[in-house]
């Protein structure tokens, strides 16, 4: 299917390593975009724990020290930095007025100045020598489980890694270990109150991804219909990106595959202090001809897509709901010619729904459809029927 997104099984399946480093980069574009998005939120986050506003922290002055510092170019820069752990929140923000700090040389300095200090956070499963405060994760090699011995390993932007300390990969490692042990300690009102807030979490999540689902299904009945309509060309179609993985959407499915990600990624939460995976962090895009338009489309067919899209909700809306929606457009002149203008008032019309529009052109509009609209102009704050 031309149309389908890049599935990261195929790289079992693909052969070439110029396929391979095709599929990686298509994950490794998605993946940069939910970690920036990810480092934005834990900013403005931190930044409300501290009371501080955005345009005060990240101020022209400010912004220009942190690129200069971080050798970045841009803020999307430092969100992806923070949203990968490279850096943390804290740590942008006072690096604009103290000195920096390699993230990596924080936690070594925690180790050798606290190493005798027992930290216990209740809320985590792993305590982690001198540090209440850091990422913690478990290896993928070794997967150790409660009771097992273990060692934890500084790790450059993501935390402390936690190993068995029989696991091959530490063995010849003598730098950046850290004494880590489980947290015997933890309390179990607290778990069992996140185990049932998690139980409903799924139940309401797998009700979202599919509706969701079923409703870009149903939008992807109309819409390359209308944008063809409109522009003579066809090959539109909506592509929901839920934020984990299905491929089937089968309620016992989604269910699994929920309790897995929470279950795997439990710890990286609770550092987080935020749910990272569920439908709260959907997306979808316009996907043209097999591209995403908004990388490969103009303003113009990135405009009529929107519309085409809000057009197709009106079949939706009345089926569902037995009555006609109120149509508003805003601004939707600029970027389309005259012929797609007029074409797509003439479906607008051809539809029983109240539109209203706002535009600052009526020229070659077609008469037929201006005679038979009411047209208000308004002027400095003041609104006159013509």
């Amino acid at each position: 299917d031309q149309s389908s997104s890049p599935n990261k099984d195929w790289l079992n399946i693909v052969k070439t390593t110029q396929a391979k480093n095709k599929i990686k980069s298509y994950f490794s574009k998605i993946d940069k975009d939910k970690y920036t998005e990810l480092g934005k939120e834990l900013i403005e986050k931190e930044l409300r724990k501290q009371k501080l506003t955005f345009k005060e922290v990240f101020s022209q002055e400010h912004t220009d020290k942190l690129f200069k510092d971080l050798k970045v170019k841009n803020i999307d820069e430092i969100y992806l930095n923070v949203g990968a752990l490279r850096y943390t929140p804290t740590y942008i923000i006072n690096l604009i007025y103290e000195d920096k700090t390699n993230i990596t040389d924080i936690l070594l300095d925690k180790v050798l100045n606290n190493k005798n200090k027992e930290t216990i956070n209740y809320k985590n499963d792993i305590i982690v020598a001198g540090c209440d405060d850091i990422l913690v994760n478990i290896a993928d090699c070794c997967h150790p489980v409660k009771g097992d011995e273990i060692i934890g390993y500084i790790t450059k932007g993501n935390g402390v890694t936690v190993h068995k300390k029989s696991c091959i990969n530490i063995k010849n490692v003598d730098s950046r270990l850290i004494n880590v042990k489980w947290n015997m300690a933890t309390d179990n009102s607290y778990i069992s109150k996140l185990k049932i807030i998690t139980n409903k979490l799924i139940e309401k999540a797998t009700y979202i991804y599919q509706k969701r689902k079923e409703y870009i299904d149903f939008i992807n009945i109309y819409i390359d219909k209308y944008y063809k309509d409109i522009s003579n060309d066809n090959g539109l179609v909506v592509k929901y990106v839920p934020n984990i993985q299905i491929n089937d959407y089968d309620s016992e499915n989604i269910r699994k595959k929920l309790k897995h990600t929470f279950k795997k990624n439990y710890l990286k939460e609770l550092n987080y202090g935020m749910t990272i995976y569920g439908p709260h962090r959907d997306d979808f895009y316009f996907e043209y001809k097999g591209n995403d338009l908004k990388y490969y489309g103009s303003q113009g067919q990135q405009k009529l897509a929107i519309l085409s899209f809000k057009i197709s909700e009106i079949p939706i809306f009345k089926e569902f709901t037995g009555t006609s929606p109120v149509l508003l457009l805003d601004d939707i002149f600029s970027e389309l010619d005259i012929k797609k203008r007029n074409k797509l008032l003439k479906i607008i019309n051809l539809d029983d729904v109240q539109s209203i529009i706002t535009t600052t052109d009526l020229r070659n509009i077609n008469k037929k459809y201006v005679e038979n609209a009411y047209i208000f102009n308004v002027n400095n704050g003041n609104v006159e029927r013509k």
